[in-house]
């Protein structure tokens, strides 16, 4: 009877914990997950790893493959990139679970071999930028102070991302081409980010402004310096341009281009038709209005076309009417940038064939936050049930002296029963039964009680502990709450023999 008891209690245990310790967000109940087909696959003696029918939710990639082929990391798993990642909110991309859709069930199956892994080993992937800021003599001095200091905001924004020195960044400070300073593209690190603030500090105004030929300058810095960027670790480009009027003084001897007209339609029809490693070099563009070359209405109008040009789509062009929103707008770039290189990698085991799923997040736990009303359940019911059959001191005595054998008989009961407990968890509750009542003794029963909540109110009900009454016996109770308030529950009395209970109850507080 020990033993018994010693099992169910420790079967109990056993369930409560691991409830507790799956942190994983099953795939109907996350906010930010990603749907695939997997399946491994041989051709010509070579395995390859492929993934299909990839639906992100919560996310957006900016483009979707018919198939992405997976790695295999040093654990032995196989490992899927996702690049170019955006999404809205904050999801936690350190705590990716993954599910896999058994078949037979038609349920979603958590993994947990792959645990450990997820959300590590992650690739870091290599971006580069160029920074080409004007210097302009049409710029104030304070509107050229800000401009510098918000250029420095988005190095500062920019190293918070480039831990591993993955960011790259050059900068050119022009004003005519003679003028202009350029400092070479560079990893960006602690150490490199002083260096890149204080050579943006150092630039002074010119006379003169030449855009088009620092932009075409830029985007050549950009395609030199990537190939020393491996292409499976190249994340992509983008050019970051600020300017409060026209070109000016843009002409390129060696490329034979001696205009800024010509030159803004060498950068139309041929830079921004470029790619760089195959992938689009972005662009964005701010305006500050005021320069002395865009005083009316047409000229101001010709250098917003310039800029919208440069920037390629609408929403890289920002205009600011004032310097003091400059550095707004450096970070909301910065921003843009780092979201835009996101990448993604999950993991799986290469025989896990299938439908598959991986969440992002943990499971939140509710037992610190308060709740406006009570979330407490409690139901009253009735059972009656028999502790198992035994003898009493009057049968036992009869069959010693008078040498005849005495029927053992079964000790029944019925009792009232209030059973109650309180939500750790979306899904958990603990609480306990009390229950009074008689039979040939007066019945009192006690012990915890666990419940484990499923869709539209349905739960599990498991429970142990002592039933007092006649000898007295430990019980196991287990029940089934249905989607009305009504409860059912069966178990065993493990006393001097083995009897049984059955019950009825109605929930009065509570889902």
């Amino acid at each position: 009877m020990k033993k018994a008891f010693l099992f169910a209690f420790t079967l109990l245990f056993s369930v409560m914990c691991y409830s507790q310790s799956d942190w994983r967000i099953h795939p109907d109940d996350a906010k930010y997950k990603i749907y695939g087909q997997f399946e491994t696959k041989f051709r010509n003696g070579k395995v390859f790893y492929e993934l299909t029918e990839v639906n992100p939710i919560g996310f957006t990639f900016e483009s979707i493959d018919p198939i992405y082929y997976g790695g295999k990391s040093k654990h032995g798993d196989v490992y899927f990139t996702f690049d170019h990642v955006t999404y809205k909110g904050n999801p936690d991309l350190d705590n990716i679970g993954l599910f896999v859709y058994n078949e037979s069930t038609n349920k979603w199956d958590a993994d947990s071999e792959t645990e450990s892994r997820q959300g590590t080993d992650n690739e870091t992937k290599d971006m580069e930028v160029m920074l080409v800021l004007d210097c302009s003599t049409s710029l104030s001095d304070a509107a050229f102070v800000q401009a510098k200091n918000s250029a420095a905001s988005f190095i500062d924004e920019m190293l918070r991302e480039s831990s591993a020195g993955n960011i790259h960044i050059g900068i050119i400070g022009f004003s005519s081409w003679e003028l202009t300073k350029v400092r070479s593209i560079e990893s960006l690190t602690t150490s490199s980010s002083k260096s890149m603030k204080y050579f943006i500090d150092g630039l002074t105004k010119g006379g003169g402004t030449a855009l088009f030929r620092s932009y075409d300058e830029a985007f050549d810095m950009l395609s030199a310096y990537s190939n020393n960027i491996e292409n499976n670790k190249f994340a992509g480009s983008a050019i970051v341009t600020f300017t409060d009027g026209l070109d000016n003084g843009s002409i390129n001897e060696s490329k034979e281009i001696g205009s800024k007209k010509n030159y803004f339609n060498y950068i139309k029809n041929n830079v921004l038709k470029k790619s760089i490693k195959g992938v689009p070099c972005q662009s964005y563009t701010i305006f500050l209005p005021g320069g002395a070359d865009v005083k009316d209405k047409a000229r101001e109008n010709e250098a917003v076309n310039d800029l919208k040009t440069l920037a390629k789509q609408d929403d890289h062009y920002f205009r600011v009417n004032n310097a003091s929103q400059l550095e707004a707008k450096f970070k909301d770039i910065a921003k843009n940038l780092i979201d835009s290189w996101k990448i993604i990698q999950c993991y799986i085991a290469p025989g896990q064939n299938g439908r598959v799923c991986w969440t992002f997040g943990r499971k939140v736990n509710t037992i610190n936050v308060p709740k406006k009303k009570s979330n407490l359940w409690l139901g009253i019911g009735i059972e009656g049930g028999l502790l198992g059959k035994s003898q009493t001191d009057e049968d036992m005595y009869y069959s010693k002296y008078y040498d005849e054998e005495s029927e053992s008989k079964n000790s029944g009961y019925l009792a009232a029963r209030v059973d109650a407990a309180w939500p750790l968890s979306n899904s958990l509750a603990l609480g306990g039964t009390l229950g009074f009542g008689s039979g040939e003794e007066i019945a009192l029963k006690v012990g915890p009680l666990a419940k484990f909540s499923f869709n539209e109110g349905t739960a599990l009900l498991l429970g142990l502990g002592y039933l007092s009454s006649k000898n007295g016996a430990f019980y196991v109770n287990a029940g089934w709450k249905f989607k009305s308030p009504w409860y059912i529950n069966a178990g065993l009395n493990l006393g001097d023999g083995t009897g049984f209970s059955i019950g009825v109850g109605y929930t009065i507080l509570g889902k």
